[in-house]
C-alpha cells in the first residue's frame, strides 16, 4: 500500500494534537516525551490509533524508541512500504 507521506505526517499530527494542550501546536520537530508531555500510556494508545488508522504494526518495544514526531511519522511510513 502506497500512501502519500504529506498524507501520513498530517493524520499523525492530528492524531498528536487530538492528545495536547490546545494552546500548543504540534510541530514535526517536536519530541513526544519533553515537548508534547505524552507518557508511556499515552504512547501505547497512540501505537494502537496509528494502527487502526493505517493499517499497520508497530512493535511495543519501536513506540517507546520514537523520539519525536519525525520519528513516528518515518515508522508509519516504513509500515506502510512493507
Amino acid at each position: 500500500m502506497k500512501v502519500e507521506v504529506d498524507f501520513v505526517a498530517e493524520e499523525v499530527m492530528e492524531m498528536l494534537q487530538s492528545r495536547i494542550a490546545a494552546d500548543l501546536k504540534v510541530k514535526i520537530e517536536h519530541e513526544l516525551k519533553n515537548d508534547l508531555a505524552l507518557d508511556s500510556l499515552d504512547m501505547l494508545d497512540l501505537a494502537n490509533e496509528v494502527e487502526t488508522s493505517f493499517d499497520v504494526i508497530l512493535s511495543d518495544d519501536a513506540i517507546y524508541e520514537v523520539k519525536t514526531v519525525l520519528d513516528l511519522i518515518q515508522m508509519v511510513k516504513s509500515g506502510l512500504e512493507e
